[in-house]
């Protein structure tokens, strides 16, 4: 059954920002690195899995101690900063 109701994710970059202080990561990346990874945050209007991976790959790029098999667990981390959004389709 179908109904009416359409679903967005979005990803705070200030609530990202906290994360990212907090696991201590991204501490091999410039400023400007920084704030292209936080600009992909906040301008991409519905956050979808691929998005996830993107920025968790990013982030894993340009931290020290996250290897490959950790990749996931910078998803999970990064998914509980994002939040669902649900409104009745017009």
């Amino acid at each position: 059954m179908k109904y009416g109701y359409k679903e967005i994710r979005r990803c705070n970059a200030e609530k990202l920002i906290r994360l990212c202080v907090r696991e201590n990561w991204y501490t091999c990346g410039s400023n400007e690195e920084y704030n292209a990874m936080l600009d992909k945050v906040r301008n991409t209007e519905n956050f979808t899995t691929d998005d996830v991976v993107e920025i968790a790959s990013d982030i894993a790029e340009h931290s020290e101690g996250i290897y490959a098999g950790d990749i996931e667990n910078v998803m999970f981390k990064i998914s509980n900063v994002a939040c669902d959004i649900f409104f009745e389709r017009v």
